[in-house]
């Protein structure tokens, strides 16, 4: 059987009632291949990035992780791509 968490449905009306109640969210996503292809490998992360501005619309909170040390690549990537922070 498997847990209900682990459900889209049950993780879906979680994510649904919490911001009802509270009126936002708190979103942490990772820099690398996240949003930003660290590789080089050609990787598209428009989704991902169309996600976390629609987040940010909504009055969520959006904060980035990252063992990247780059801190101007970072600032800079994304504010390029629109990704408040």
């Amino acid at each position: 059987m498997q847990h209900p968490y682990l459900d889209h449905g049950v993780c879906v009306r979680r994510l649904h009632d919490w911001y009802t109640k509270n009126g936002t969210l708190i979103v942490a996503f990772d820099f690398d291949n996240t949003v930003y292809d660290f590789h080089n490998k050609g990787h598209n992360y428009d989704e991902v990035i169309l996600l976390l501005q629609k987040a940010k619309r909504a009055g969520c909170y959006l904060i980035v992780f990252t063992g990247n040390q780059d801190e101007q690549l970072i600032h800079s990537f994304l504010e390029a791509k629109g990704i408040p922070f």
